[in-house]
């Protein structure tokens, strides 16, 4: 896998969010009396993610949101958009420093292993800016196509212990990964009774990785200029290294996003 400096992760958060901020102002002096057509909207969010994954010896890793929690450290996450017309940029960034361990295992063992256990932490930082235009706009709702770049800085740090008829298997690896994958993806929502609405996103890409995909779905309510929304969101890399071939986040997502 294809490794950069850390700066360039950062940089490109900053550019992300700056575009969020910024683009109205690139196109003040142009479009003056249309300046009030610019929507915007910030949100954070609380993803109670689980870590599933397959390591290169093969084994199943599977740490739950409960192992994580116990161990979380620092996290932030958040979205940011503007809409003009039908045209939208936006940025989501996520930011998790979690570790897990299990005297039992948190893998699955190898054939013939007797038990498995280990630790594993992950300093993990994703970054998704995207442009994209609305597809349709009805009563029954809304199609947004977008393209755009999935930017991952994952430090993990895995130690694999199993045991089996030939005695104890010890595995210990540490890793920085920054990788880049070009995304494309449709988003919406479908119009409920009332306020309610059920969003909903979808992208796949490729890069660095083989493959990544990611979905979410749920359920928005709007109060005013807020919208409360909770669903659940999936995301995983094919990383087909020695390492760790696969790795996925998942698990129920709560949020709101302030409509300015």
């Amino acid at each position: 896998m294809k490794q950069y400096s850390s700066q360039s992760l950062r940089a490109l958060a900053a550019m992300s969010l700056a575009a969020c901020a910024f683009v109205p102002a690139a196109t003040q002096a142009e479009e003056i009396s249309g300046s009030d057509d610019w929507k915007f909207s910030a949100g954070m969010y609380l993803w109670g993610t689980a870590i599933g994954g397959e390591t290169g010896r093969g084994n199943d890793i599977d740490i739950t949101f409960n192992d994580i929690i116990k161990n979380l450290d620092m996290a932030f996450m958040g979205t940011l958009e503007a809409r003009h017309d039908k045209w939208f940029v936006a940025t989501d960034l996520f930011y998790a420093d979690i570790s897990a361990s299990d005297s039992h295992g948190f893998a699955t063992p190898n054939i013939g292993d007797i038990g498995v256990g280990g630790s594993v932490s992950t300093e993990l930082t994703i970054i998704t800016p995207t442009v994209g235009y609305n597809l349709i706009d009805t009563k029954i709702g809304t199609l947004d196509g977008f393209v755009g770049v999935q930017a991952a800085n994952l430090d993990v740090t895995a130690k694999v212990t199993s045991v089996g008829p030939a005695g104890a298997h010890i595995i210990k690896a540490s890793d920085t990964y920054e990788q880049f994958d070009g995304i494309v993806g449709v988003k919406g929502k479908l119009n409920l009774e009332g306020n309610w609405t059920l969003p909903y996103y979808l992208d796949i890409g490729a890069g660095d990785s083989d493959f990544t995909w990611q979905t979410f779905g749920g359920i928005d309510y709007k109060l005013d200029k807020t919208n409360l929304y909770a669903g659940y969101r999936y995301l995983e890399w094919d990383l087909n290294s020695k390492f760790i071939d696969s790795m996925s986040l998942s698990g129920p997502v709560i949020g709101f996003n302030y409509n300015f």
